[in-house]
């Protein structure tokens, strides 16, 4: 029995010595052949970048946005085809990324349709239609609110025109019928205070500023037609002044 464990120590010690002859061996031959950096860089390129290619475009595919640069919807298609090729997956999985990729208001729309594509070529035609509808509907409702705004400012200014017609056609029937009336006048002048209390001393009209009668008596604007801008009787702040003219020598 003893001899037995013998012979096996034995035959260990025999294998230590093939595996440390084998290892001498390959260390001398690997000694022997040595790599340059383009071949190294070469296998390292062969090794990994088919599957670090894979890997990147699933990654991008999978956050791609039809939004910033890729908002017109054919730049978002061409580089999601881009990216889709390299990806690995199948048709399932690019259109459940596509889907993701698009706006949410489109992916509503095209929930909405009646037939589902079945594709990815059919849902990206599908998502173009839908989003050129609407585009043009877009553009219609900004044509139409710029066309309410400008029609908007013109009916204000044209009824604001035909007040001031109005109130010019008033003046002039009144100037037509009035003797003495100015061309240039439209209504009494606004006075200030001051002015009001020179025009007092001086003994002028409060409404057409010349002398010899009051704004109650002024043949310019006579008092059932002299009105302010509000539409209200114009009430002076004086009663009547009496004038008196220099006699003469």
């Amino acid at each position: 029995m003893m001899g037995k464990i013998y012979e096996e120590d034995d035959d260990y010690s025999d294998s230590d010595k093939e595996s440390t002859s084998d290892s001498s061996s390959l260390k001398s031959t690997t000694k022997k052949r040595s790599w340059t950096l383009r071949e190294v860089k070469r296998e390292f390129l062969r090794d990994f970048k088919p599957t670090s290619r894979e890997s990147q475009a699933q990654t991008k595919i999978e956050t791609i946005r039809m939004e910033g640069a890729l908002v017109d919807i054919d730049k978002y298609n061409s580089q999601f085809k881009l990216y889709a090729k390299d990806t690995g997956y199948n048709d399932k999985g690019l259109m459940k990324y596509y889907r993701k990729g698009l706006p949410k208001g489109l992916v509503d729309r095209i929930s909405y349709l009646p037939s589902q594509p079945k594709n990815l070529a059919a849902l990206q035609k599908v998502a173009v239609k839908q989003h050129m509808i609407w585009v043009e509907r877009q553009t219609e409702k900004a044509l139409w609110n710029k066309q309410r705004g400008e029609g908007g400012q013109q009916s204000r200014g044209s009824q604001g025109t035909g007040g001031s017609r109005m109130r010019s056609m008033e003046v002039n029937a009144f100037q037509s019928n009035t003797p003495g009336a100015s061309s240039n006048t439209k209504y009494p002048p606004k006075l200030t205070n001051e002015e009001r209390e020179r025009m007092k001393r001086e003994g002028r009209c409060f409404s057409c500023c010349e002398k010899g009668h009051t704004t109650w008596n002024c043949p310019t604007f006579p008092r059932s037609t002299t009105t302010n801008t509000n539409n209200t009787t114009f009430r002076p702040s004086i009663r009547t002044t009496t004038t008196t003219t220099e006699p003469s020598s």
